[in-house]
């Protein structure tokens, strides 16, 4: 099953060294970029993507786009990505324990995979 993504990255050396890495995953496919929330929020709404990688820290701007997107899309999987941080950060929804537990076995997967 292939996963959807949307990108927006403030960097575009960054957004570049993503994409590249998305075209050699054949089950990850790039739906569209963006480079503004509005646009984001837009293209979500567009392309229904199975996850959105961006790169904004938290403000209140983005947790209340945030909170829009998942209003319309409980199941978005929202990767901040910063490269300065030593670990990478994932916000998605989850409605019981036995869901989170079935992510994280899918995460640890993808991981060992990649």
């Amino acid at each position: 099953m292939n996963s959807t993504v949307v990108l927006t990255i403030e960097h575009q050396l960054h957004a570049q060294l993503l994409k590249h890495a998305l075209a050699n995953c054949p089950d990850i496919e790039l739906v569209g970029e963006a480079t503004g929330l509005i646009e984001s929020m837009m293209l979500i709404d567009a392309k229904k993507p199975d996850v959105w990688i961006h790169s904004w820290a938290e403000c209140p701007q983005v947790s209340a786009a945030l909170s829009q997107i998942y209003s319309r899309d409980p199941n978005l999987t929202v990767i901040r990505f910063n490269p300065d941080e030593p670990a990478g950060f994932i916000q998605m929804r989850v409605n019981s324990l036995p869901e989170l537990l079935r992510l994280a076995a899918e995460t640890r997967h993808l991981l060992k995979s990649a």
